[in-house]
This record gives structure tokens, sequence and C-alpha cells, in this order.
């Protein structure tokens, strides 16, 4: 494993946007699903260190004011109501009080964060690869997935970084969204040798199936919420 050469690949396809940059990814020995795969399981790791370390922030912050007690105590809440409220607090499992915690659960969950990440990239590669076949594209599935891998990876390393940020990292996240379609775009265009026109469709096809299934979610709750309304006249 060349970390070196790893870093290059990511500078060079997110710095110098096009093309040629994709070409010559791809014409690469390490451009394979398993590359890809190393990859978003290695920012995966990094992101899951991150969101640790701002849940450590969040959790000191939320032991400064004495925890949901102290919380309660600052709500100046009738005698009545809190006494019973704290009794209750007091009551509930160490587990399930935050800042009382158990490290073998973050841990276990960075696993899991790895395994889903890589998962989900590959799902998320598949469905593209079967909308660019689907519209005539002809590249392979290894080389496709490495290629999304070296938008994808740096994109999510840049976000992690920026979400220790308050609401800056907000902010630019969405227009490095928007600039890793672009590069997905580009990917498409040199794996799949398909038009503008049929690339900007294989990007824009997850986004499009999720805002059916949104759709189709909502018109679902709207009918059973109707239903009740009708039958409770």
């Amino acid at each position: 494993m060349n970390f070196g050469s790893w870093l290059q690949s990511w500078i060079d396809v997110t710095t110098r946007p096009g093309e040629p940059a994709f070409e010559v990814e791809r014409a690469k020995p390490q451009a394979n699903l398993t590359t890809a795969a190393i990859w978003v399981g290695l920012v995966a790791l990094v992101a899951g260190i991150f969101d640790m370390i701002q849940g450590a922030i969040a959790l000191r912050q939320f032991q400064a004011v004495g925890g949901l007690q102290g919380i309660l105590a600052q709500l100046n809440l009738p005698p009545d109501v809190a006494g019973p409220a704290m009794e209750q607090l007091n009551q509930l499992p160490a587990g399930l009080v935050p800042g009382i915690g158990r490290p073998g659960v973050g841990f276990a969950a960075l696993f899991g964060g790895i395994i889903g990440a890589i998962v989900s990239f590959i799902i998320f590669a598949g469905l593209l690869q079967l909308v660019a076949k689907i519209l005539g594209g002809t590249g392979s599935f290894g080389k496709y997935a490495y290629l999304l891998a070296a938008v994808y990876v740096p994109v999510t390393l840049v976000n992690s970084v920026l979400g220790l940020v308050p609401l800056l990292g907000g902010c630019i996240a969405f227009i490095l969204w928007i600039y890793q379609l672009v590069l997905a775009y580009y990917a498409t265009r040199v794996e799949h040798k398909l038009s503008s026109g049929r690339s900007i469709i294989v990007v824009l096809a997850p986004l499009v199936i999720l805002l059916l299934i949104g759709c189709c979610f909502l018109g679902t709750i709207g009918g059973m919420l109707g239903l009740i309304m009708n039958s409770g006249q």
C-alpha cells in the first residue's frame, strides 16, 4: 500500500476537475474494487474518529452543566414538577445517561461504521453502474468504483474536518456535495464513454430515486392520516 500514491490520486482528481485526470487514474494498476473498498474503509475510520472527538467535546460541555440533572435544575421548574422528574432521572441506568459511558460501545460503533460505509458505497456504486449500463455504458464496475472512491474519499475527509467548525462546516459541505456530483459526472463520462446528457442522468439517478421514495412515503403517511381523521368523524 502506497499512501503517497493514494494521496496524490485524491489530489489530482479533486484539484484538476476534468476527463484527463480520470483517464490517468483509470489506467493505473490500482484501479479496482479492492482499492476502492480500502479507501472507503480508511476514510470511514478517520470520519469516525472525528465524530468521536465531536462527541467528546459535546460530552464535556454536557458534563460542565451537570448533565441532565443540571439542565433540569436550570429550568427553574415548580417543585412539584422538578422533584418527580429528578427522581426519574436518578433511577435511569448509568449506561442510558449521557456522560457515563462505556468505551467499548464507541469502538464497536466505529467498526460497524467502517463496514457500513464500505457496503453502502458498493451498493451506491452498483446502482450507478446499473443505470450506466442501461444507458449504454461500457465501463467495468471495478474501475468505475475506484474512480468514484477517488472522489468520495477526499470530499468526505474535508467534510469530517470542517464538521468540527459549527455552521461553517454545514455551508461548505453543501458546496462540496455539488462539487462531488460534478466530479462523479467526469468519472462516468470517462469510464462508461457516455454522452454528457446520459452521464448527468446516471449521476442524478440516486437523487431521483430518493425523491420518489420520499414522495411515496409522504403520500402513504398523508393517506393514513386522512383515514384516521375520517374514521374519527
